[in-house]
């Protein structure tokens, strides 16, 4: 361990005889008598004073002693931080994920993880897709959920792997002249007001495919980041949205979602730099990820 480079001259220091440290070292004391004129050539100035087989600390060999404690202490404490994060039991993992995914995606991967790792330390983080990457690609983040089609067009060696794909609804309220319908064609919708995310977004992209295919702009009458704000909006009325089937946090009251038929879908995938295999938690975790959902051809 780095604490060892420093150790020995402390061992020295307090026996002063090169012989009987090198035994308490369990190191040949030849070994001990070059790591002693090595240390003294890179600061210029001998610590011990000679004196036959003995040796005497000096005064700046005394001034070098606290400073060496202080070191030793703290690549210790630095060994023993570094132990509990490669523990593969109670490691730590920081996991990302888009704010829409935090309701219900993002808790059955936990659970399945923290079932299997209940002494893991996780520590988990909300943003988009563009800032999840970017925290990723810096070593910030250990892994991230996230749709693979608003990542930024160069993400490094990074390793995408698709674990959902989820079918598209339009959510419309309760009393809307379509709310009756088992499906829609987005051809039925084209020309309602749309409450949607702002541009470059996961489903707003989808939304504007939609429209274009079907040979119009879609009308948006308000922005949101959040999915939830959508529903809640499509709910009162104010415009329809075009959202995820299968998320249970956006079903709210007074909100009735439509199958739409297409072959569009919104993707999610768990990414992770390939170097983050090598803290076994994070492998554990990617691995629970994958056991939980598999990934998708």
């Amino acid at each position: 361990m780095l604490s060892d480079d420093y150790e020995w001259f402390l061992t020295l220091a307090e026996v002063e005889h090169p012989s009987d440290a090198a035994a308490l070292l369990g190191i040949p004391q030849p070994t001990l008598s070059r790591r002693l004129a090595g240390l003294e050539r890179r600061v210029g100035t001998r610590l011990f004073d000679r004196g036959g087989r003995s040796l005497r600390l000096n005064d700046r060999g005394r001034a070098m002693v606290p400073v060496l404690e202080d070191v030793v202490r703290s690549l210790i404490r630095g060994e023993s931080d570094l132990g509990r994060l490669l523990d593969p039991e109670t490691g730590r993992v920081r996991f990302g994920f888009m704010p829409s995914l935090g309701p219900w995606l993002a808790p059955r991967i936990l659970r399945s993880f923290l079932s299997a790792h209940p002494r893991a330390d996780v520590e988990i983080s909300q943003a988009t897709a563009e800032a999840l990457i970017s925290d990723l690609t810096k070593g910030e983040l250990d892994v991230v959920l996230s749709a693979p089609e608003v990542m930024p067009a160069h993400v490094g060696d990074l390793e995408i792997v698709t674990v959902h794909r989820q079918s598209l609804a339009v959510v419309v309220p309760d009393g809307h002249r379509l709310a009756a319908r088992e499906s829609v064609d987005f051809a039925d919708v084209a020309f309602e007001p749309f409450v949607a995310a702002p541009s470059g977004s996961t489903t707003r992209n989808i939304l504007d495919r939609l429209a274009q295919s079907a040979g119009v702009a879609p009308r948006i009458v308000l922005e949101s980041d959040s999915l939830a704000t959508h529903a809640g909006l499509a709910s009162t009325g104010v415009g329809i949205a075009v959202l995820p089937d299968d998320d249970p946090s956006l079903h709210v009251p007074g909100t009735v979602f439509l199958p739409l038929r297409t072959v569009e879908k919104r993707e999610i995938s768990i990414v992770w730099r390939p170097a983050s295999l090598e803290v076994p938690i994070v492998a554990s975790f990617i691995e629970e990820a994958m056991k939980e959902y598999g990934g998708v051809e």
